[in-house]
């Protein structure tokens, strides 16, 4: 409850259910969801995200490494999209994010 608090009552009410004290995600957000585990060097085929996690990882990179892992990211995310870093981490201003929150970057329109 504590994680909600800082919510709006209308984004409460449109993304989440309260369910035994705890809240969750509406089952029907829930049910338009797909996980996909990918390999952070290498491009995958298919549609591009609109969620990416990529938490302390670039840290312990390589720098030459890191750069291929924000460039692959980015490729992979949609416009408009959403990654997720760690504290320490953020992508090059040069791949085209705007930092909406600690640890929360969209992907620019083109």
């Amino acid at each position: 409850p504590g994680e909600v608090a800082a919510l709006s009552p209308e984004r409460r009410e449109r993304f989440l259910v309260e369910a035994g004290g705890r809240w969750q995600v509406r089952s029907d957000l829930r049910s338009r969801l797909t996980w996909q585990l990918g390999d952070v060097l290498a491009p995958r085929d298919g549609e591009p995200c609109d969620l990416v996690l990529f938490r302390n990882v670039a840290i312990y990179l390589e720098r030459a490494h890191a750069e291929r892992a924000w460039a692959v990211l980015t490729e992979q995310l949609r416009p408009g999209g959403l990654l997720v870093t760690g504290k320490a981490e953020a992508p090059p201003p040069a791949l085209g994010y705007d930092r909406i929150a600690p640890c929360l970057f969209r992907r620019r329109m083109v």
